[in-house]
């Protein structure tokens, strides 16, 4: 240190004291960060354990029909002239329905485990349409090598887990009321339903015949569905229809549409959303029928959609932001301090000054992480940049036996933590915000020492 005051000038080794110092000062800092980033993996330990009791994303899709499929099969008899005619049981035919509106209403709350809340919802789902009536039709022709057996057919709703179901208020084919059960469909969960669509295939051919009067659903089978979902985090819709038309809104004021398809219209308000989609058969692979398994769960949620319960900046991603800046405040804190120690002012300052203020400044971060934990983070920052001006204004007052040095620190530290406060509040344009601070900073520092000898520590005159 000797040798380094000797060959640079008397205040070198201080110097780079003070930058030993600012490097001590990022054992600190990280372990704030750390700290940090502990509180999240709580808070989504917390999260987890709240969504697996009530509920965790949601899927849903429209009704799918599988029929029983049997093909015919010839038994020799005594003699190759006789044989018999038996029907075998095949893989079933899926049908999606020919059109299908959901209607979605979200009710989000909040639950609470420990100190951590959550957002949670309730969802009522709507949906009706109908399935096309010929291809229907042509499953029963038993001259065809295979026939359904439309009798023993089955209606099955997709769902990620039916543990979120809260209630099944109406699971109506052409107007008769199902008993909906639990089953599966392709790995997923399904409410399944058996259902005779021989007997309601024949009462349309009543319904339509010359002398029956005039019905709308004559043409195809007509089906109204609807239930209450609970969810977390978000809610998907799979387009199982030809033809998918989907309206959903909620009390939430920053939902983050994501998935295949984003929404042809939507309106986002203070508290409140609206949005709504329309998807073709020819917008997605899926085919409108298939047989057994050929299509799986990829396949049914490949073209899912919908939105999700976002959270635009939270506690701890504010707080994790603010950190990475403290290594700025801490350099720029010191530099400022050095400049005034030896620009003249006649003020000398001990290293351990340096290192209370830098203390000063990391304890910032942590009661900022705390004090957010409890009240929210824009009363926590205020009170904790309060307590860290009022505490640097009070003793540098102490240090330099002076008030006006203290008061114009003061205002500076509340300017910069006030800038602090605007880029962490900016969801798009932190980065933007945050680049303008330090070259604004940066400017003025070099703007203001620009007549500053750094080699004999003294300000030059003006000529």
């Amino acid at each position: 240190m000797r040798l380094v005051s000797e060959r640079f000038g008397p205040w070198s080794g201080k110097a780079l004291l003070i930058g030993a110092l600012m490097i001590v000062l990022l054992w600190p800092l990280a372990r704030v960060e750390r700290l940090v980033e502990e509180r999240q993996q709580l808070r989504v330990t917390a999260f987890e354990s709240i969504a697996s009791g009530w509920g965790g994303a949601q899927q849903i899709g429209a009704p799918l029909l599988s029929v029983p499929m049997q093909k015919r099969s010839w038994v020799p008899y005594e003699t190759a002239e006789k044989r018999t005619e038996r029907w075998l049981d095949s893989a079933p035919t899926r049908l999606v329905a020919t059109s299908v509106e959901i209607q979605a209403a979200l009710d989000v709350r909040h639950r609470t485990r420990g100190i951590y809340t959550m957002p949670v919802y309730t969802a009522t789902v709507v949906m009706r349409g109908h399935f096309d009536r010929a291809a229907l039709e042509a499953l029963r022709e038993s001259e065809q090598p295979e026939r359904g057996r439309l009798e023993r057919a089955q209606v099955h709703l997709p769902l990620s887990s039916l543990k979120s179901l809260r209630s099944l208020q109406s699971f109506q084919f052409d107007q008769q009321l199902l008993k909906g059960q639990g089953g599966d469909l392709a790995g997923m969960d399904a409410i399944t339903a058996d259902i005779d669509l021989d007997a309601i295939l024949r009462s349309k051919e009543s319904l339509a015949s010359p002398d029956a009067a005039p019905s709308a659903s004559a043409g195809g089978v007509p089906f109204r569905i609807e239930l209450t979902l609970a969810g977390t985090d978000a809610l998907q819709f799979l387009p199982l229809g030809s033809a998918t038309t989907i309206d959903a809104s909620g009390n939430w004021g920053s939902p983050e549409f994501h998935g295949a398809f984003l929404p042809d219209h939507h309106q986002v308000h203070k508290d409140r959303f609206e949005a709504n989609w329309r998807v073709l058969q020819l917008n997605r692979a899926l085919p409108s029928s298939w047989r057994g398994n050929e299509q799986g769960k990829d396949a049914l949620t490949a073209a899912g959609f919908g939105f999700g319960i976002f959270e635009p900046v939270d506690v701890y991603a504010r707080s994790y932001r603010a950190i990475r800046y403290g290594v700025l405040f801490v350099a720029i804190t010191f530099l400022c301090f050095f400049a005034w120690e030896h620009g003249g002012t006649g003020v000398r300052l001990h290293p351990m000054n340096y290192l209370l203020v830098g203390l000063a400044l990391a304890v910032f971060f942590l009661l900022l992480v705390a004090l957010s934990e409890q009240i929210g983070f824009d009363w926590a920052y205020l009170a904790a940049a309060s307590a860290l001006v009022a505490l640097l204004t009070i003793y540098v007052s102490g240090v330099v036996d002076r008030s006006g040095p203290a008061w114009v620190m003061g205002g500076a530290m509340s300017a910069a933590y006030g800038a602090l406060y605007v880029i962490l509040g900016s969801e798009d344009y932190a980065l933007l915000l945050g680049a303008g601070l330090v070259f604004g900073v940066l400017a003025m520092l070099m703007i203001g020492t620009r007549r500053f000898d750094w080699t004999t520590l003294k300000m030059r005159s003006i000529d």
